[in-house]
């Protein structure tokens, strides 16, 4: 029997391959113009507009906001179809001031090669920002081709990829030729200051910002070519052969079928003992182990038991023999089994009922990853006697409130590093009733995660120095100790890092006064545009050695704090495999020192999701696109997981997915584990693309 069912999954990949292979030479054939104009624009949510030509990217446009010191700010709300325009109406709570700002956004076509812009920015009473600008990224279709800037009467270019020379102020208007001659102008009413990096930023708002007077922009384009405008992503129309496509009808409630897997699980979870990782593959007892698994997240890892006893059957049936348990812990109620006003402590019910879930997976023969938070602790009012400085990442309002720490916190502060510690381990030694086992002990909880998308060597690394004066004397205290064992003296750290590198951080607004060994305020600052070669070769030549030491330092810290948690888990009773974080920390010298850091701990683990950025992409198109370039996160002697993965919504070439990750990744390249991202299923197959559910 299991033959047969090894053949029919087999030629099912084969065939969903096949399938993606030919949906996509459809889609290329439409993108080409057999079914639509060369040249679509189409909103995807809040403001942001996509201007593809032929399937490529040729410009996007978004809004992007930073509080004081570079605070980012998130947007909220959606964009909707109005008589042919997008429009929205967003709001956001500005980082580092907490003053509510709206902004009035309206996309329209009103002519067939012309696409405009309306932005207005309000605030709800004065305040300061950093920038707040529409950002404007050329497309593939620029890069090499210089720009042509239009401002005071004045004519300059600019080499596009954008750097950080910005294209000038009081700029009227830009022209951008693509290398087939194809001529775009944008144009901007008022003229506007355009710094840039990466993208062209055109500002909005910049420094103070007074409530009664509202920020407003208009930005034409001309496009050489029609445009076919879509003002909602869901607007755009099937690709051809969408009718020959059949419905699935499935429910996922049949007992037993020929393409069923339950029988290839053994059960309980853990029968053999632990999963345990030797050399560059996973194993349980003598026999190699492979995990296909799922996500669920915040109270989806606390179901009511029904809802736990029919998912443990569905997955085990669809050969589902693992579920990473994502953000259990990120808070009280519908963010998980927090209690109301700590974060190392859990709510009884709500943890009794992950209990029940993670037993009846055990049974089923699924085994467990913890990823206990978003990787951000969010610290109560009970919290503070861990963390007294706990309220200068922000103020603490009610019985329930929580503080979210800023993103790479946790590496610097010894004390979130045991309230974050704290919280695993007291899950670990919890008995499970359904068990009889601690959390510890049970070898079907397979996997703990140290901390989920985090590393000090990311672009956040910077953000908790600017958030927090302690951690700033803390970590500047510590650095010049480091620095002090390196060189000596302040006077052969000048001459090792050169005279500009001191208090070149200044514009930054996080240094207290001139930067001196002796005073112990010389802060480890960078992040990985600051450590790319092309930078330390160029602009940063000046303070390359400052960088690189900084660079080891953090690199240093990360691996300190990694080290302690894995001792406490260890202490706890915990035996099973532990993974450091998932995080890539740009290209070069932070990427490979991070994933160094990575590898110390045990199986690497990563992230990926493709799509996004134009609709129905397949990773079949290029070589290397999306999950197909992976591998080059493998380290040579480390299992390899992939905890979140999924091809962004709406796509409708998803179902690649699953058959790449299965055939190519875990087949061909020898990964060990899939989670893909994410499920918060009722137990049955969903109806429509585009839910939770898998």
């Amino acid at each position: 029997m299991k033959t047969t069912v090894r053949i029919v999954v087999l030629g099912v990949l084969s065939a969903l391959v096949v399938a993606a292979q030919s949906a996509t030479a459809d889609l290329q054939s439409a993108m080409a113009g057999d079914w639509q104009p060369a040249i679509i624009a189409f909103s995807a949510g809040k403001a942001d507009v996509v201007i593809s030509r032929q399937g490529d990217d040729y410009l996007r446009l978004g809004v992007a906001a930073w509080g004081p010191n570079w605070a980012w700010t998130g947007w909220k709300g959606t964009a909707r179809s109005d008589q042919g325009a997008t429009v929205a109406d967003l709001s956001a709570t500005l980082s580092g001031t907490d003053v509510p700002v709206r902004l009035k956004f309206r996309a329209a076509r009103p002519s067939p090669q012309q696409m405009t812009f309306s932005y207005e920015l309000t605030a709800e009473r004065d305040t300061t920002s950093t920038l707040i600008a529409v950002e404007v990224l050329p497309g593939n279709a620029f890069h090499g081709r210089k720009l042509v800037v239009h401002a005071g009467g004045k004519q300059t270019t600019v080499q596009c990829p954008l750097q950080r020379r910005g294209l000038g102020s009081a700029v009227e208007r830009v022209e951008m030729t693509d290398a087939a001659g194809r001529k775009s102008t944008v144009t901007f009413q008022p003229p506007c200051n355009i710094p840039s990096d990466g993208a062209a930023r055109v500002v909005l708002a910049e420094g103070k910002i007074q409530a009664d007077q509202p920020r407003r922009l208009s930005i034409t384009l001309d496009l050489p070519e029609p445009v076919t405008w879509y003002p909602s992503i869901t607007e755009i129309p099937d690709p051809p052969g969408a009718d020959q496509w059949y419905q699935w009808r499935g429910t996922g409630h049949g007992e037993g079928s020929l393409i069923g897997l339950e029988d290839w699980i053994e059960r309980p979870a853990g029968k053999h003992g632990r999963i345990v990782r030797r050399g560059d593959a996973l194993f349980c007892g003598d026999r190699p182990i492979k995990l296909w698994g799922l996500n669920l997240c915040y109270s989806a890892c606390a179901p009511e038991k029904q809802l736990a006893e029919r998912r443990a059957a569905l997955y085990r049936r669809y050969g589902i023999n693992a579920v990473r348990l994502h953000k259990f812990a990120d808070g009280p109620g519908w963010a998980g089994i927090q209690s109301p006003d700590s974060f190392v402590q859990f709510n009884p019910e709500a943890l009794d009922r992950m209990d029940y879930q993670i037993a009846q997976f055990k049974k089923a023969g699924i085994y467990v990853k913890l990823s206990a938070h978003f990787g951000t602790p969010k610290l109560g009012p009970a919290d503070k006697q861990y963390v007294p400085y706990l309220e200068e990442f922000g103020a603490l309002k009610g019985a329930a409130a929580r503080v979210t720490v800023p993103h790479s916190a946790v590496h610097y502060s010894p004390e979130l590093q045991q309230v974050h510690i704290q919280q695993m381990v007291n899950l670990l030694k919890h008995r499970n009733p359904y068990t009889g086992m601690t959390y510890a002990e049970d070898p079907a909880i397979a996997f703990i995660e140290i901390i989920n998308e985090q590393s000090i060597l990311f672009y956040t690394s910077m953000a908790p120095l600017k958030a927090s004066a302690t951690l700033r004397r803390n970590v500047g205290q510590r650095f010049c100790q480091w620095l002090k064992q390196r060189y000596g003296s302040h006077q052969k750290l000048l001459e090792a890092w050169g005279k500009q590198a001191l208090d070149s951080f200044a514009s930054e607004g996080i240094t207290e006064g001139a930067e001196h060994l002796d005073k112990g305020n010389i802060l480890p600052l960078g992040n990985p545009w600051y450590w790319d070669p092309k930078q330390l070769d160029g602009s940063q030549a000046f303070r390359k050695r400052r960088l690189l030491d900084t660079l080891e330092f953090l690199y240093q810290l990360q691996c300190e704090f990694y080290h302690r948690y894995v001792q406490a888990v260890r202490q706890a009773g915990y035996k099973g495999e532990i993974v450091a974080s998932n995080w890539q920390a740009g290209r070069a010298f932070s990427h490979f020192a991070n994933l160094h850091s990575d590898s110390l701990i045990g199986t690497i683990d990563r992230h990926n999701y493709f799509g996004g950025k134009r609709a129905n992409a397949s990773m079949l198109d290029r070589a290397g696109s999306g999950m197909l370039s992976t591998g080059m996160q493998q380290v040579d002697d480390r299992p390899f997981m992939l905890s979140e993965w999924i091809h962004v919504f709406p796509n409708q070439m998803g179902v690649e997915g699953p058959a790449i990750i299965g055939a190519y990744g875990m087949g061909l390249q020898g990964w060990d584990v899939s989670f893909m991202f994410q499920n918060g299923d009722e137990a049955p197959f969903s109806a429509r693309l585009g839910r939770q559910q898998g």
